[in-house]
């Protein structure tokens, strides 16, 4: 046993540590009654987000509901269906997944159990991706869950489940070293999951090691740990064992059945073991052991995975085609895919029938349609994937193809989509594209670069597919417009030079629709300059002119209006239809706006079409319209435009409009030429810098730093050539150009990473100036690696006149290092010779080189080695090199002679004190506690504080903790030793461990030590931290940074009372006596006729509402109807209120008819339409509430909260919605809105079909009061400029202290500070770090003359 117990030492050294028992307090039971109305979120949420009532057996303490964030809702249903589809299926979509995790970071937010959820999605289930596709997604998921949440135990077991499933190898050691660092201890299922770890590689001795543990601290042994030792002997092709193991198996009880023949023939498909695997499947028949389809294809996949696919193929005919045998298949055929068996996918795929049904035809074009994915991402060759695509096409299997493509232009798989396209002619011509939706394609767009978008439109157009080239025209200008860099006729060049399949015509009246659907005077302008000023082949009303219309209405400008309408009549001579379609705007203007419209059209003879003239007379019928249009159709058919004075009317509109933009204030981007002079900051994005040198370059100017800097990116990018490019042309422009030290060091990576080991060398000693010297032992390095042994020498002896950073030699522990842990004791010993001859400095560093002489022994298992190497250069130099190492693996081995050796050597050079602390803290980390003892214990020995500082820093460094308390316990009666310091040392050490704290605090007790002042503090800030009471006085304490002005016991006892609400008294002045008045005496004397006749004719408003208020106290709501109407002082509408609310508790439809005969002027004074929406919602009546208004006013998202609490009402709305009531549509998405529900939002506004989506967004967005919340729906509603312009105001409205921040995302995205309100330009404009604060000041002062 004594070995045994060094050799858990050695394969697991934290074993014994991290399962060392502690004093836990163990509360009362807690009776949970769970509320069944939510079951689903048993699944996702923890028990502390579930409504229950908790009940303690004693207190009966009734805490209140906790309630769920919208957030979390949202996480709950995704991981719902999550959940729901691993159970069922055991799959996961790769897309589905990737929401979720962004929606995770999105929110910020993740609780426990999601998170648990989150990480076994990484695993198995994920069969779309290869298992170093899904190891990846872990190494990214673990950071991000651990972000949000401290890990616990089942979180930890849960990553090594989905390694083991990944069969990514994880060091048990460092990983139960990490759970310690977290203050987690693991437990049966931890070792569980380690024994299956060491199997998987088949290290037996390592899986022993831990059951023999396991054993010892009494844990259950299970049939999970006999599948992993299985597994184990499996791939050590150990037959005899694994016969053993299934003995041991059947005699605890446990007989093999389908899931340990399943292990077993995995298990041997991966030992490529094929015989075994014939003989176990026999067995298994001659056993009745059943397998099912799913067994069947974890051999088959096993075995392709490991070369074995012919033998798999054998096994194919053997799959039970029993009911679930689809669902299998469908698990299984994307992973032999990935593994490079298409073939034998497909001919699995071709043998499963479809049954008949009345849906064949969708059936058919939806099967295999999972295929798609992974064929896209595996390594077959694209011709391949093309050919095997283009049968299930001819098969009638065509959805494969969208999902197909639009997974390789995600990718950016261009070749495999042109490989497609010729296969697809070849074969089934070019027809049959024209059925398919190219739709998707546009969403693949959204993150894509202009020039890459091109690309896509070149693949698709070689594919045969025909793709809305206009639709990806409003995408690229709706994203790149900025008004502040580029002028619209610029951005149209840019666009048609890199995006050159879409034609200037979509691209022309795309940016007209998109400058007037802005409703922005800025934007209107641009639109009436980029028409003034372009030469525009073709204009399309269609595409604008209700928007032109809607851009006049928020503008009111009449001359932008006019200017429009003349460059679209020009361009429009010798098309009538389109013609029309132009001047049928007017038809969208008001009697009193195309009153204005006409004069002015007719005053600059403009004129207009006789069919629109007709349609307005018809719709108007007013006399004085009907001339004004019959004198606009003489002009319309007159003469008068020549050439000469439709240039001449031109010129005058281009210089009234450039008077208009000076009087505005607006100011066109800045030209190239003036851009980017003199010093101005370099941006990091690699695109935006190529972008500077390109406008740099028509100036034939050269900026040094953007070389570097552009350099310093490609090699980050590892795209050495072009940077070397950029390095040459530097050069070429500045002789005297050479690389930084940083850029230098990454481009010399970036050249060693592509194994050029000469051009690496070249540019350190020609591109660079000064260099850090570890780039050049990066060099050595990578000739060391390629066994180049002479060539590192080589570079170690060259000289070099260049300055050289940091040019200790600390800086080749790298190189040194390769050498130590390749074994290399030959090429080690000729190095450090080298360095030793080369480097003057080296004496100074005899353990630094002469220790890896001793530790290169050790890696070969060399001992004696490594013991002699020792004792030379301990006889020679007088040092002890790598002493702590070659003593730790001594007494590993329990080798006491030459233990001794090293002890002796040691008093000799560093005295007995000193090698007695060495051997202790090795004995400490061996786990050799006694041995320990027994040095701290020999007679003499005195409290040494710097050998012990050192031993405790080593400790804490290493986060060998439960050493740390060893030592602090064999302390006690050390001579001398300052217990102070020692048990702060370790107080701070486990400070974030609140109950290892409190035992430290019971020790200090049980020691007798009398603890010092910041002892104390830090025990208490510990303590409190984790919530645990302090058991001690605190008044003369710091803690938090402020003197604690009671004890805790104080404390408790006050926070005990309840507390003292403090009502504020106002006190009421006292007036003087007011005289009565005749309406107060006719109230007093109760003489209603009386009372009436003076209200007719009351001119004082509180009098009268005083009057009104009594006679509805009296029922007379006839007569307070007929004074209301007599009336215009907004103070009656409390009376009003009063009397709607009883008419419509009687005759609903008698009181909307009293309210229609009160005057309109009325009416508007006293708002009776907020008075009637206001009851309606109240008294639920929604129907009403929609008929009266056409819209629902922007009420809050309370007010609607408080309303849909009647489940009844939301589902009538929810009904009112889906039969195409608009007001219902807008009430639902500002529910949605304001509840974070995007779907729901996503799904009310892309229903909402009104042209100005500036006021489809004031309806729907609500509750915008944070930066996250509005990043939230500008996302949710696709970067909708609109939305961002609400939902920014409205956050600025109440989130004052943020307004830097969140103009910073606003004006990122493309929002125009003309949009911010005054109030928040105001606190930006006196901001110096805001980089718009001149723009802001200079809004803020044209508002203030303007309200002048």
């Amino acid at each position: 046993m004594a070995s045994l117990g060094c050799r858990i030492g050695r394969v697991l050294p934290r074993i014994n540590r991290v399962t060392r028992g502690s004093l836990i307090a163990i509360p009362r039971p807690i009776a949970v009654k769970v509320n069944q109305t939510n079951v689903r979120c048993l699944v996702t949420t923890p028990t502390t987000n579930i409504q229950a009532q908790v009940i303690q057996e004693e207190d009966k303490v009734e805490p209140e509901l906790a309630t769920k964030s919208a957030a979390e809702e949202n996480l709950d249903r995704l991981l719902y269906k999550l959940d729901n589809e691993m159970r069922r299926f055991g799959r996961v979509h790769p897309a589905e997944l990737d929401y979720i995790i962004n929606t995770v970071k999105r929110s910020r937010f993740i609780t426990s159990t999601q998170a648990q959820l989150l990480l076994k999605a990484c695993g198995k289930s994920l069969v779309e991706e290869t298992k170093e596709q899904r190891t990846k997604r872990v190494e990214v998921m673990i950071p991000l869950v651990k972000s949000y949440l401290k890990l616990d135990v089942s979180h930890y077991n849960i990553i090594l489940k989905i390694h083991l499933e990944n069969e990514n190898l994880v060091n048990g050691s460092e990983f139960l070293a990490e759970m310690e660092e977290g203050g987690v201890i693991p437990n049966r299922v931890t070792f569980q999951h380690l024994i299956g770890m060491y199997c998987l590689e088949g290290n037996i001795t390592g899986a022993t090691t831990i059951l023999e543990h396991m054993k010892e601290e009494e844990m259950a042994i299970n049939e999970n740990v006999f599948h992993s030792l299985l597994m184990g002997h499996c791939i050590n092709r150990d037959k005899e064992s694994v016969m053993e193991t299934l003995q041991v198996m059947e005699n605890s009880g446990l007989l093999p059945g389908a899931e340990t023949y399943t292990v077993i023939l995995t298990s041997m498909a991966k030992a490529r073991d094929w015989e075994s695997v014939e003989e176990f499947l026999v067995e298994a028949v001659n056993k009745d052991v059943q397998l099912d389809a799913g067994d069947y294809f974890k051999v088959i996949i096993a075995l392709c995975e490991n070369g074995m696919a012919e033998q798999a193929k054998g096994l194919v005919p053997r799959v039970p085609k029993k009911t679930g045998y689809f669902q299998e298949m469908r698990t299984a055929l994307p992973q032999l895919i990935l593994a490079g068996n298409v073939d034998l996918a497909f001919s699995i795929f071709y043998e499963f029938k479809i049954p008949s049904s009345e849906g064949q035809s969708v059936m058919n074009a939806n099967h295999g349609i999972f295929l798609a994915r992974p064929l896209a991402n595996s390594g077959i060759s694209p011709e391949i994937c093309a050919e095997y695509l283009a049968g299930m096409v001819e098969k009638g299997y065509t959805e494969i193809l969208t999902l197909y493509i639009s997974e390789c232009l995600e990718k950016g798989y261009v070749q495999r989509i042109r490989a497609l396209g010729k296969d697809l002619k070849e074969k089934i011509g070019t027809e049959s594209f024209s059925k398919f939706d190219t739709r998707f394609i546009r969403r693949q767009m959204n993150n894509k670069t202009n020039e890459e978008v091109q690309g896509v439109l070149e693949s698709m157009r070689e594919l045969g597919l025909r793709v809305d080239t206009g639709g990806v025209s409003r995408d690229l200008i709706s994203r790149n417009l900025d008004l502040d860099s580029q002028l619209p006729g610029n951005l149209i060049h840019q666009l048609k030079r890199e995006v050159p399949m879409i034609s200037y015509t979509q691209l022309n009246n795309n940016i007209i629709a998109e400058l007037l659907n802005r409703a922005d005077p800025r934007y209107l302008k641009a639109c009436v300059g980029f028409m003034l000023n372009s030469k525009i082949d073709q204009v399309i009303p269609g595409f604008w002119n209700r928007a032109l219309v809607h851009s006049y209405r928020r503008s009111n400008s009449l001359d932008d209006f006019i200017s429009i309408l003349f460059v679209s009549k020009t361009k429009l001579k010798e098309n009538a239809l389109e013609m029309s379609t132009l001047y049928n705007a007017l038809l969208q203007l008001t009697h009193e706006e195309l009153v204005t419209v006409l004069d002015e059209i007719i005053s600059c003879k403009l004129g207009i079409p006789k069919d629109v003239a007709n349609n307005l007379a018809e719709s108007f019928k007013d006399q004085d319209i009907k001339g004004k249009l019959e004198t606009a159709v003489l002009d319309f058919e007159s003469d008068y435009w020549t050439p000469e004075q439709e240039q001449s009317f031109l010129e005058s509109r281009k210089n009234k409009l450039k008077r208009a933009m000076k009087n505005a204030g607006y100011s066109n981007p800045v030209n190239e030429s003036r851009m980017y002079t003199g010093y101005f900051d370099i941006p990091s994005d690699l695109e935006e810098m190529i972008k500077i040198k390109n406008i740099l370059a028509k100036r034939n100017t050269f900026n040094p730093k953007l070389a570097d800097k552009m350099i310093q990116a490609f090699a980050e990018n590892d795209k050495v050539e072009l940077a070397l490019t950029e390095l040459a042309e530097a050069q070429a422009r500045e002789e005297a150009f050479f690389l930084n030290p940083v850029t230098g060091n990454n481009l010399i990576q970036s050249i060693i990473r592509s194994n050029d080991l000469e051009k690496a060398v070249k540019v350190f000693h020609e591109d660079t100036k000064d260099t850090f010297y570890s780039t050049y032992t990066e060099i050595m390095t990578a000739y060391a690696k390629k066994g180049e042994h002479e060539k590192v020498l080589e570079l170690l002896e060259t000289k070099t006149e260049k300055k050289l950073i940091k040019s200790s030699i600390d800086n080749l522990r790298q190189l040194i290092n390769h050498y130590v842990e390749a074994g290399d004791v030959e090429n080690l010993n000729n190095l450090i010779n080298k360095i030793q001859e080369t480097r003057e400095d080296s004496r100074k560093y005899k353990l630094f080189l002469f220790g890896p002489l001793v530790k290169v022994h050790l890696v070969r298992d060399d001992v004696a080695g490594a013991v002699s190497a020792f004792e030379q250069i301990c006889n020679k130099h007088k040092c002890l090199p790598a002493k702590m190492d070659l003593t730790k693996r001594l007494v590993q081995d329990e080798n006491v002679d030459d233990l001794q050796k090293i002890i002796d050597f040691s008093i000799q050079v560093i005295g007995e004190e000193k090698s007695l602390y060495d051997l202790t803290q090795v004995f400490l980390q061996q786990g050799r506690r006694a041995q320990a003892k027994k040095m701290l214990e020999t007679p003499g020995l005195m409290y040494n504080h710097k050998s012990m500082t050192n031993i405790m820093e080593t400790f804490v460094t290493n986060k060998e903790l439960d050493c740390l308390e060893d030592l602090v316990r064999l302390t006690k009666n050390l001579f001398g030793c300052d217990r102070d310091y020692m048990y702060l040392t370790w107080v701070k050490a486990v400070s974030k461990n609140a109950q290892k704290v409190n035992d430290i605090w019971l020790q200090i007790q049980e020691e007798g030590h009398a603890p010092s002042m910041q002892l104390k503090t830090e025990i208490a800030r510990a303590l409190q931290a984790g919530q645990l009471q302090i058991p001690f006085v605190t008044t003369d304490l710091n803690l938090e940074g402020e003197r604690t002005v009671k004890s805790s016991s104080t404390t408790a006892k006050e926070t005990s009372k309840p507390a003292v609400k403090k009502i504020r008294v106002e006190t009421i002045p006292v007036s003087p006596e007011v005289p009565a008045t005749p309406v107060s005496k006719a109230m007093q004397a109760n003489d209603i006729d009386e009372l009436i006749q003076l209200l007719k004719v009351e001119t004082n408003a509180d009098v009268l509402r005083s009057g009104l208020d009594h006679l509805l106290q009296q029922d007379k709501l006839t007569e307070v109807g007929e004074l209301i109407k007599n009336h215009k002082f907004k103070n009656v509408r409390g009376p009003l209120t009063g009397l709607l609310i009883r008419m419509f508790s009687t005759n609903k439809d008698s009181a909307l008819t009293y309210v229609n005969e009160i005057p309109v002027e009325t009416r508007k004074t006293l708002k009776t339409d907020q008075i009637l929406r206001d009851i309606f919602l109240k008294s639920g009546d929604i129907e009403t509430y929609f008929q009266f208004a056409n819209l629902p006013q922007r009420i809050s998202y309370k007010k609607i909260s408080n309303l849909f609490q009647n489940e009844t009402l939301k589902k009538k709305v929810e009904v009112m919605a889906s039969e195409g009531s608009a007001p219902a549509r807008a009430l639902l998405g500002r529910f949605c809105s304001g509840s974070g529900d995007k779907e729901g939002l996503v799904k009310y506004w892309s229903q909402d079909t009104r042209e100005d989506r500036l006021e489809v967004a004031r309806d729907f967005i609500v509750d915008i009061d944070s930066l996250e919340k509005l990043r939230w729906a500008y996302a949710a509603l696709n970067n909708d400029s609109s939305v961002l312009r609400i939902a920014c105001n409205q956050c600025l409205s109440v989130n004052r202290e943020n307004t830097k921040e969140i103009l910073d995302f606003a004006v990122k995205c493309g929002l125009s500070l003309e949009n911010i309100n005054t109030k928040s330009l105001k606190i930006v404009s006196e901001m110096k770090d805001f980089h718009l604060r001149e723009d802001a000041k200079r809004i803020v002062e044209e508002r203030g003359r303007e309200e002048k």
